[in-house]
């Protein structure tokens, strides 16, 4: 015998030893995905003050990019910087207004880790920015700048705890007027 179809909100549960709903055992908790936080609180990387990427890090071989950043520097100087396991070899080149550094033998260690992100609205020189598998256990990370003329960026790279970072660093911006804020209401983007 078929019985009807019921929505899961009409269900009454009954307990065989007559206990009201109030007396029934808990749900067991879900595991808590991420705190709220409020709009403009970053979570991510701060190199050497806060190490820990969001996502678990797998340990040993091969050095793995477990998170790229970006930061503004005094005088709206410009840093972009990569979180390995540990540092692979790298090279450093560039192609009109864009800086490429190649690292040998790494990998990303999470997609999400691949999206460009843009720095345009930061008033630095940096336009923005992404790490790319280039083949197999080659990482391309590219940055696109406003102008070729300027000087090459500073390579270094910093141990922290069980992470270490490569940072390329640039310098500000020619004497100009500072950059305007974008107002963005609810919802809107910058276009």
């Amino acid at each position: 015998m078929r019985l009807p179809w019921i929505p899961s909100a009409a269900l009454l549960v009954v307990s065989s030893s007559g206990a009201q709903p109030s007396q029934l055992p808990p749900a067991p908790a879900e595991p808590p995905v991420m705190a709220a936080t409020t709009v403009g609180t970053y979570q991510g990387v701060v190199p050497v003050v806060h190490d820990e990427p969001a996502m678990p890090t797998p340990r040993g071989a091969p050095p793995r990019l477990t998170w790229p950043g970006f930061q503004v520097r005094d005088r709206r100087a410009a840093r972009v910087f990569v979180q390995f396991t540990s540092v692979p070899p790298y090279a450093l080149r560039r192609e009109g207004a864009r800086v490429i550094v190649e690292f040998s033998g790494a990998t990303i260690h999470q997609r999400n880790n691949s999206r460009r992100v843009d720095t345009r609205h930061f008033g630095t020189v940096v336009r923005g920015f992404q790490v790319r598998a280039a083949k197999k256990g080659l990482v391309r990370l590219v940055i696109d700048t406003d102008t070729a003329a300027m000087d090459p960026p500073r390579v270094t790279t910093e141990e922290s705890g069980s992470f270490q970072y490569l940072y390329v660093d640039f310098p500000p911006p020619p004497a100009g007027p500072a950059p305007t804020q974008v107002q963005m209401d609810d919802g809107e983007r910058p276009r």
